[in-house]
């Protein structure tokens, strides 16, 4: 309990994480890379070598875990262009960090957005279609006679 009111955000975080599907996870990890580019792009442009080093690491590492999860067997073309483009976002980022490039990193910002809001639209869908499932039919005659009729 005392670590809840010793720091109550990242209380909120871990209860998020804990209630989230599947896909609720894929767009946190996607937000933790959006998050860790912006801190990247504003060391970039303060010259703090350190910060930038190691948000762009932490963006790599959430790619890393990503890329690690995805079931190429169940996932087809989806897995698979995923994964090559979680390759190439490395490797954009290591380029960004080693020319110390903010449009190279505002660019995986879009990116990212783009990819955050279409599993956000996934995660939409599949609780429109979950909201439209029908309920179990029961014969009229079951009714009746759950009602002594």
């Amino acid at each position: 309990m005392d670590n809840i009111r010793a720091n109550p955000v990242a209380a909120y975080r871990r209860s998020a994480i804990e209630g989230a599907s599947p896909v609720q996870l894929v767009g946190l990890l996607y937000e933790g890379v959006i998050a860790a580019l912006h801190v990247s792009v504003r060391a970039v442009k303060a010259g703090e070598i350190e910060t930038r080093v190691r948000e762009i690491n932490r963006a790599m590492a959430i790619l890393a875990e990503l890329g690690a999860s995805l079931d190429l067997e169940r996932g087809g073309e989806v897995a698979a262009t995923l994964r090559r483009f979680y390759n190439i976002a490395q490797g954009r980022m290591l380029e960004a960090s080693i020319k110390q490039s903010a449009p190279i990193l505002e660019e995986l910002i879009s990116q990212f957005r783009g990819l955050r809001d279409s599993w956000r639209r996934v995660e939409r869908d599949a609780q429109v279609a979950h909201q439209l499932q029908p309920t179990a039919f029961r014969p009229a005659e079951a009714v009746g006679a759950a009602w002594g009729a």
